[in-house]
């Protein structure tokens, strides 16, 4: 959390006189007693901020018996203690405090006025019209914010209640971790107004909670993390409206998200927008146990790989090799089309703390296999033509296979292929002989560790075939591209992506070029396969031949 120098903020009250600052943490000393009975909750002690009837952001330091700043507690009854406290010249000051624990990161209190008469004992009831003060643990954990985004708002000032307008309109997103929001504050369009240049801000979420009287009011204080505007820092507090019991969470919409650095506070007319209902079933469900969720991966090898997991409003993409190192987050902004082969949808996808907008088109090939087709990103606030074909510029397209996939019988007439590889008929291709489902490689100009391959689905798209294989050791994926019509003499591609076959001259990555033709049946085979991949690493691909198989690396 940042230092920030003290300031005077104005003291806001709402209908639970709930108090918003922001601010600086200023030192106070330690003063404990525990020769006292009263005992104050274990949930209280600590180190807490809050803001002085000053304005200053302030810390107050509770332990077993006694509050640093408000001395010893002599009584207590339920939530109401008694403090006494030795203030100037030596005199006690007494007064009751009251405190209402809302998460274990939020305390609210308050306190009556100081009586300095031991034996007149103060009145509780001197609590009624007191303000509300808010307490916030310093070092608090961060847990997941509780507003969905993205939704966009209008601020104010909090001096004279001028309102900025802008256009784009100030909005908040999510960063790929749930624990954080990105603020964008645009510039007023008026040139008038209090404010011109906009600023950003990340905040990371402490604690939320929802009002007693009031159940749809919700709220939840924040550290902001850094801030594009001088004198925005330390802690925020917001309020919002959730949706109603019972009602489809499709919006939320804050109303007095306040930035107390005595400059600004945001106001209402924070919309979230529509969501789409959900991204397509065949993505989120297992097909043939519905309560399991599909887990999705890239092509190629294991270092490189990514996962994707669909849900019904988000897609989480998790970085190589780890189920909890999130690369990014897509949430279903607009559903466009559905049916059971082909799906498109715009999202907004952030990426750390960036987002953007982007259209997918979503082709399943198999139950085990898909295929992204994206679209550039866009930080447009109107998205509508974002899906037209002009924005698809990347011809390549993202093939995601099952990490658990079923195998299926492999395409290729079973038996024994050799192939052209050194300048001479040095591979042999196993195709199904020791199992319908697997084919393995024995590469004879350079010997490799003996792997397997499974088929695990296969599709035909504009006269070339698809086939998706996957190394049994380590679940690592290629994909083979062949035409359909041939029998016996194979044309093929095997590599990391599914992208339409190239010039091999021209394409730096290949590295496999071979002729496979069918040699004998299987039972005329004594197999001796040799890793498919060990072929991708070790041959010179400085030669073009009538038909090839390409491995490609990512």
């Amino acid at each position: 959390m940042r230092i920030c120098s003290p300031f005077i903020a104005t003291v806001y009250k709402s209908s639970l006189g709930i108090l918003f600052w922001l601010g600086s943490v200023l030192s106070a000393d330690d003063y404990s007693d525990e020769s006292s009975g009263c005992v104050l909750p274990t949930s209280y002690y600590g180190i807490w901020h809050f803001l002085t009837d000053q304005g200053i952001l302030s810390t107050m330091k509770i332990s077993k018996t006694s509050i640093d700043i408000r001395g010893r507690c002599r009584k207590a009854q339920a939530d109401r203690y008694l403090f006494v406290d030795i203030v100037e010249h030596n005199v006690e000051c007494w007064r009751y405090m009251f405190f209402y624990q809302k998460h274990e990161n939020v305390i609210l209190f308050k306190e009556s006025r100081c009586f300095y008469d031991s034996g007149d004992e103060p009145d509780s009831g001197d609590l009624t019209d007191a303000l509300m003060f808010t307490l916030i643990r310093v070092g608090a954990k961060s847990e997941p914010c509780p507003v969905k985004v993205p939704f966009h708002f209008n601020y104010s000032s909090d001096f004279d209640s001028t309102r900025c307008f802008s256009h784009p309109s100030s909005r908040v997103d999510i960063c790929s971790t749930n624990h954080r929001l990105a603020f964008t504050y645009e510039p007023c369009v008026d040139p008038s107004a209090f404010d011109t240049v906009g600023w950003k801000e990340e905040i990371e979420c402490l604690a939320s909670w929802t009002d007693d009287h009031m159940k749809k009011r919700q709220r939840f204080v924040a550290r902001i993390l850094n801030s594009g505007k001088s004198g925005n820092c330390c802690l925020i507090c917001v309020s919002y409206y959730g949706p109603s019991t019972g009602a489809r969470d499709t919006k939320n919409i804050l109303d007095s998200h306040k930035v107390t650095n005595g400059q600004y506070s945001s106001v209402d007319h924070l919309n979230r927008g529509s969501m789409c209902k959900s991204f397509a079933h065949w993505l989120i469900h297992d097909h043939v146990d519905r309560n399991k969720s599909k887990i999705w991966q890239t092509l190629g090898n294991k270092a490189d790989k990514l996962l994707y997991v669909f849900r019904r409003e988000e897609c989480t993409i998790y970085g190589p090799n780890s189920s909890s190192n999130v690369f990014s987050v897509s949430r279903c902004v607009v559903e466009r089309l559905v049916d059971e082969m082909f799906a498109e949808f715009i999202v907004h996808e952030t990426i750390g703390c960036e987002s953007f907008y982007k259209c997918i088109r979503v082709y399943r090939r198999t139950d085990q296999i898909v295929q992204l087709f994206i679209s550039v990103p866009s930080n447009a606030e109107s998205y509508s033509n974002l899906c037209q074909n002009e924005n698809f510029i990347d011809p390549h397209m993202n093939t995601l296979s099952l990490t658990q996939p079923q195998t299926t019988p492999c395409p290729f007439s079973r038996g024994l292929y050799q192939a052209d590889v050194c300048g001479r008929q040095s591979a042999e291709m196993n195709f199904g002989c020791n199992d319908p489902n697997e084919l393995s490689l024995n590469y004879q100009c350079k010997y490799g560790v003996p792997e397997k391959f499974v088929c695990i689905g296969m599709w035909n798209d504009m006269e070339l075939s698809y086939l998706i294989a996957q190394r049994i050791d380590d679940g690592d994926s290629y994909c083979i591209i062949f035409p359909p019509s041939q029998k016996r003499n194979i044309f093929l591609q095997i590599g990391d992506t599914c992208d339409r076959p190239v010039n091999t001259e021209k394409n730096q990555s290949t590295l496999l070029s071979l002729n496979a033709s069918f040699q004998t049946f299987c039972d005329q085979v004594v197999s001796n396969p040799i890793a498919l991949s060990s072929v991708a690493r070790n041959l010179d691909v400085g030669f073009v031949v009538f038909a090839t198989v390409l491995i490609m690396r990512l």
